[in-house]
């Protein structure tokens, strides 16, 4: 959810903010009712960010062409 936040907030910057609390309050949850531990989190995190940075990677690419 916060992937499509993050990308669409050119459009839609106040669900940025939104969907920001609400992803937190579910992985929150998630660490105390003990599903995932921290560093699936981190692990989920990292890959997030780094679909993020190749998605504007490609997107630049694409629009100099």
């Amino acid at each position: 959810m916060f992937l499509v936040a993050v990308s669409t907030h050119d459009e839609f910057p106040r669900w940025t903010g939104v969907v920001g609390v609400l992803v937190a309050s579910i992985l929150l949850s998630m660490l105390y009712l003990g599903v995932y531990w921290v560093t699936d989190l981190a692990a989920g995190g990292v890959l997030a960010i780094g679909v993020v940075v190749a998605d504007r990677i490609a997107s630049r690419g694409h629009r100099a062409k």
